[in-house]
């Protein structure tokens, strides 16, 4: 977060902080400023990248929420395989009880486990790049009358293609900025 004031906010900052912060940029992730993405993508608009970090980390969220359904899917699936076949035909009092499955409940928790882990990874990885790209679309800057993106100074800032955009950052300021650091304090208490 810290790397991306310089880009985010348009302060002259004193000479100890800017270097801090330009140490801080060397951990920003840029899906975009990969030299093999660069190259397969040349002109990719600044919009276009936007709802790319915008829907791209819940297309992830997804895929790793559907690989986790269908792991617990295959895990209970093989429990009440080896339920019916280790199932007692009557216990002691009577009742026919289903048999504990240990070894599948702790390969469950395990796959749970490392799913959770993968997701809160990922979230803390692209947190500063999300919330810094989120927040780059409210900053303009004035030049000879028209205010410019100062993002990609090509957009100007009170278009109306810049007005529909503004609504979608500020849905992701929600999400990514305030969201991801709520999520992190609820899942600690």
């Amino acid at each position: 977060v810290l790397g991306s004031f310089d880009s985010v906010y348009n302060i002259r900052w004193n000479s100890a902080f800017r270097d801090m912060i330009s140490l801080a940029s060397l951990a920003n992730f840029s899906l975009f400023s990969f030299p093999v993405l660069s190259c397969i993508f040349p002109n990719v608009s600044y919009f276009f990248a936007l709802r790319c970090y915008f829907f791209g980390p819940i297309f992830v969220f997804i895929v790793v929420l559907a690989v986790y359904a269908i792991g617990w899917w295959v895990c209970d699936r093989r429990r009440r395989r080896r339920l019916r076949a280790e199932a007692p035909a009557e216990c002691a009092d009577g009742s026919i009880g289903p048999v504990p499955v240990p070894e599948l409940d702790v390969l469950l928790y395990d796959f749970q486990s490392h799913v959770m882990k993968t997701l809160l990874a990922l979230m803390f990885l692209v947190f500063p790049s999300l919330s810094a790209r989120m927040l780059a679309v409210f900053n303009c800057q004035e030049v000879e009358g028209v205010r410019y993106l100062v993002a990609d100074v090509n957009y100007e800032c009170d278009t109306n293609e810049h007005q529909r955009y503004s609504y979608l950052a500020g849905i992701g300021v929600l999400i990514y900025p305030f969201g991801i650091p709520i999520m992190f304090t609820c899942l600690m208490y």
